[in-house]
């Protein structure tokens, strides 16, 4: 059997294999799981905080944003999309990288009170300014939360340094009034609902293990041996 092999063949190190968080043998990829977070940087002196939007593989403690560009209590974090307006996470590669393969996209969203039944909502994927797949899905309706996995399939894309690479999540305009809360909780946190600021309604509670607050975006690389 060891003379059909081709002369070539290689085995990747078990040091390559261990940085991806899991490996599919037949299409030679390597999966990474994103979570999408935010953070901010206090403003100072009347300058308005900066406020950022990227993927992050490490579970870091995030803030989520309201309508009026606070933060919504209730225990964990989601920001707020309004119509016809998209949420873009984003990382910048600092090694070359090919992405090749289905990418799986883990997220939930709610509705509000004030929400009306029906949403359209389109999730793109960019290297820089170029959307390279993109997916309309989901129907988030009033006072209630909805989990979905899409899947977007990303022909061979090479980035090289300095290239990014990002998510967006967007709601179509006119669909009414469109209060849409992305959760994007690193911790996978509960979320006890409630009242949210700027008069859009009232946020249903969320039990994680049943729909997590946690979005993730899987990412398949190849495996460089």
């Amino acid at each position: 059997m060891a003379d059909l092999l081709p002369l070539n063949f290689t085995i990747p190190s078990e040091t390559i294999l261990s940085s991806y968080n899991w490996v599919d043998v037949a299409s030679g990829t390597g999966y990474i799981d994103y979570t999408l977070t935010t953070n901010e940087i206090d403003g100072a002196n009347g300058v308005a905080p900066t406020r950022g939007y990227y993927l992050s593989t490490r579970n870091v403690e995030p803030g989520n944003e309201n309508a009026g560009g606070g933060w919504e209590p209730g225990g964990c974090r989601q920001s707020y999309i309004g119509d016809g307006s998209t949420k873009t996470f984003a990382t910048t590669f600092k090694v070359p990288k090919v992405i090749s393969g289905d990418v799986f996209f883990n997220f939930s969203i709610a509705g509000s009170s004030g929400a009306a039944a029906t949403r359209t909502v389109t999730i793109n994927l960019y290297k820089n300014a170029g959307v390279i797949a993109t997916e309309t899905c989901c129907a988030p309706t009033t006072s209630t939360v909805k989990s979905y996995n899409v899947i977007l399939p990303v022909s061979q894309t090479n980035f090289g340094i300095g290239d990014s690479f990002k998510v967006s999540i967007g709601i179509a305009a006119g669909e009414a009034t469109p209060y849409n809360f992305l959760y994007h909780d690193p911790i996978n946190r509960n979320h006890a609902g409630g009242a949210t600021t700027g008069g859009l309604g009232n946020l249903p509670a969320i039990t994680a293990s049943t729909n997590p607050t946690e979005a993730i975006l899987s990412v398949p690389f190849l495996i460089a041996n």
